[in-house]
């Protein structure tokens, strides 16, 4: 695999997790409101 193709992978790696995180961080604020 070329440098760019295993970059671009990464980068979809890299937003995968973000948006993974994000996912988490409106689960813990929704918790934190109905405390």
């Amino acid at each position: 695999m070329d440098e760019i193709a295993d970059r671009e992978k990464q980068i979809l790696l890299l937003q995968e997790q973000k948006e993974n995180l994000e996912n988490l961080l409106q689960q813990i604020e929704e918790k934190l409101q109905n405390l």
